[in-house]
């Protein structure tokens, strides 16, 4: 059963690895209420809490540098705060323009119950469904990308499957940088994947 696959996940993490809650349901994408009810016989011990808050307030210290400079089209924005639909229209944007500048076609999905946002043909005749995201700043300091799509009218969360996209991209609008990974990539992954500079603007991957 699923709920057991991620108890198990779960209790490697708390033991092997010392995660605290929040880290754990950022690995997993089970909710922090649940872990809290499955883990509460292995609480973290204090020499954990302790080196943890203090790895915590090194990394915020970090955190203006590790972001990178910021983009003069977030500078634009002059404080205006974006919400969720226009996220996702700049973010669509940002790679729709990216795309046009390879040379690769470009068609909207409009496909009933179709996840990807994007069917790419590649100048070589190679096609590509991509799943576009905006990529949210976390709490360490870095930008996620998410991989879970909503669901429903309550807006619950649940995985992208296997096959919905070969790639996803996520924007993040204050560097101004895309980042590609395939789905070979983040299959391991059920919440969300880290940036990294080896998928900055790597396009090439959507051949591969």
């Amino acid at each position: 059963m699923r709920v057991n696959k991620d108890y198990r996940h779960a209790l490697r993490l708390r033991i092997n690895e010392h995660l605290s809650l929040t880290e754990i349901s950022d690995r997993t994408g089970v909710a922090k209420s649940t872990l809290s009810e499955w883990l509460r016989d292995y609480p973290l011990a204090g020499w954990v809490r302790e080196d943890k808050n203090q790895k915590g307030e090194n990394q915020r210290r970090r955190c203006h540098k590790d972001r990178g400079t910021e983009s003069a089209l977030h500078k634009f924005l002059n404080g205006h705060k974006l919400d969720r639909a226009e996220k996702g229209r700049v973010a669509e944007a940002a790679v729709a323009l990216r795309l046009a500048l390879i040379g690769y076609r470009t068609f909207k999905s409009v496909a009933e119950g179709d996840a990807a946002d994007f069917l790419v043909v590649t100048p070589d005749g190679t096609t590509c469904k991509i799943q576009v995201k905006w990529a949210r700043l976390d709490t360490h300091g870095l930008p996620v990308i998410p991989l879970r799509r909503s669901k429903g009218e309550r807006r619950s969360s649940q995985r992208y499957a296997v096959g919905e996209f070969d790639v996803i991209v996520g924007y993040d609008l204050f560097t101004d940088i895309a980042y590609i990974f395939t789905e070979e990539e983040v299959k391991g992954l059920s919440a969300a994947v880290t940036v990294c500079p080896d998928a900055a603007e790597a396009w090439y991957k959507l051949t591969q």
